[in-house]
């Protein structure tokens, strides 16, 4: 997949390669010459051949909404690919910059992180369509969950403070144009609180960003997933329903890992109650 070209772009020569398939259909229709009745009673034209059957309005309409179904698809999974190598880079970059005197238990996390998105990212430059995407979304379930639920479930610890707890809205981190469901909206909100925490919190640039960037990544997948799945001919494959369930079960699982690390952090030992 080539981030040179744009979306725009990419639709655009594509639409031509359709637009050019219609206008041929249309000349050829154009050049059939009406044809003349045979004494059995088949038509033919002035090669002396039967003439061929030309598409029939229908099946242009479906055509038309098959592509249009298709064009969606292929903007979610070039945004898929796009954000990930992108989150990839800054996953990286944060590893660079970390200070030698850095935790190797926090080490250890952020290199499950990238190992993670390098098997996911791999798989879907293979194969970049809604089938393919989603296959390798399933196949890199557990080193995804590991990673993401184990580095939520400790990432609270690293900070301290409490200030900017609010809520921001989801698409202040994701396209705009994706619609989330009620249940997807709370879990993206929840998660969505953690980074604003994060950002205001005393703490290193690298360090911030690798606390961010996790739960960033865990708010998007999701939606695109939704987004993908809501394509007509999607919704036909089990797959990408499939890994669409799985991105909100993984948010759901991240949500309760870090809600379950504010509970214990908040409750007093016994010593403090005395």
């Amino acid at each position: 997949m080539d981030d040179e070209v744009s979306d725009e772009m990419l639709i655009d020569e594509l639409e031509a390669l359709v637009n050019l398939d219609s206008d041929r259909v249309q000349t050829w229709e154009d050049d059939i010459t009406t044809p003349t009745p045979c004494p059995n009673g088949t038509p033919v034209v002035a090669d002396g051949s039967a003439p061929p059957t030309s598409p029939s309005q229908a099946e242009s309409k479906i055509e038309a909404a098959k592509w249009t179904s298709a064009r969606s698809a292929l903007l979610v999974c070039r945004e898929l690919v796009r954000t990930e190598r992108s989150y990839l880079t800054g996953l990286r970059d944060v590893q660079a910059r970390l200070a030698a005197s850095t935790s190797d238990y926090i080490v250890a996390h952020l290199s499950a992180l990238i190992q993670a998105s390098e098997r996911l990212l791999s798989q879907v430059e293979q194969n970049p369509s809604a089938k393919g995407v989603a296959q390798a979304f399933l196949d890199a379930e557990q080193d995804i969950e590991a990673a993401f639920v184990g580095w939520c479930s400790v990432v609270g610890q690293f900070f301290d403070g409490e200030e900017g707890m609010s809520v921001a809205q989801p698409e202040e981190c994701v396209s705009g144009h994706i619609k989330t469901s009620q249940r997807l909206r709370r879990r993206v909100n929840s998660l969505v609180s953690l980074v604003d925490s994060f950002r205001s919190r005393e703490s290193g640039p690298a360090m911030r960003e690798l606390a961010i960037l996790p739960v960033q990544r865990i708010v998007r997948y999701p939606l695109l997933f939704k987004s993908l799945s809501a394509a007509p001919e999607s919704s036909t494959e089990p797959d990408i329903q499939k890994a669409s369930d799985l991105a909100l079960d993984l948010a759901h699982k991240c949500d309760m890992a870090q809600r379950t690390v504010t509970f214990v952090q908040e409750v007093p030992s016994d010593s403090d109650a005395l």
